[in-house]
């Protein structure tokens, strides 16, 4: 691939025409960034206002829920992709209450009367590794939770959690595609998973964006 970089710009962005012009001189197939969900519909809805609509579209954080693809308003989030944090099919277990991600899905969804997110997941990971962090110090002496952090190795409901040097614990994700099905209702469908290929894909593959003007 050839990387296009049509520039920078603020936050809070109001006009993209400089960067959609670039875009379309260098006939860009794929836009894929990282963009706040309220810059990514502006943009986006410039982009097919400006009669520029790429093959594909692979934006990161702007589009994690089915709100953020809703908020872009006239479905033109629809064919739109985004990073998948974790689904109910990931193949992992809580270390607390022992659920797959499956029956935490379902539990969360029977509450909530809705389908579960991509931070559903990462809101119960985060309690399992306070208490496995706070049994392994067995005291809220600071330097004993701090190491207990960094002792961390615990297989959860998003996998395994171990930090490095940098305190950081890389965690894999699956890629989807957002698509409004015959019921009106916004589902993220797995179109890539190659680091985790225990969650499958869905059938038709990625889509082409509707629209597309290549």
């Amino acid at each position: 691939y050839e990387v296009v970089d049509p520039g920078r710009f603020p936050i809070g962005n109001n006009d993209y025409t400089s960067i959609i012009n670039a875009l379309k001189k260098e006939d860009v197939d794929i836009f894929a960034g990282v963009m706040i969900t309220p810059d990514f519909a502006t943009a986006w809805r410039q982009f097919h206002q400006q009669s520029f609509v790429p093959k594909v579209c692979t934006v990161a954080k702007a589009t994690l829920y089915p709100s953020d693809v809703e908020a872009i308003g006239d479905d033109l989030g629809n064919g739109v992709v985004s990073e998948v944090w974790w689904t109910k099919n990931h193949p992992y277990s809580s270390s607390l209450t022992g659920q797959t991600s499956m029956q935490l899905a379902e539990m969360w969804e029977t509450d909530r009367d809705k389908p579960s997110v991509v931070t559903t997941g990462y809101k119960h990971a985060n309690v399992e590794i306070l208490v496995d962090v706070l049994q392994r110090a067995q005291s809220l002496d600071t330097e004993k939770i701090l190491n207990a952090i960094e002792e961390t190795n615990l297989d959860t409901i998003i996998g395994n959690v171990q930090y490095d040097e940098q305190n950081v614990s890389e965690m894999y994700l699956v890629t989807g595609q957002w698509v409004k099905n015959e019921d009106g209702v916004w589902e993220q469908r797995i179109v890539a998973n190659t680091r985790i290929p225990e969650v499958p894909l869905h059938e038709e593959g990625i889509i082409i964006l509707p629209g597309c003007t290549k």
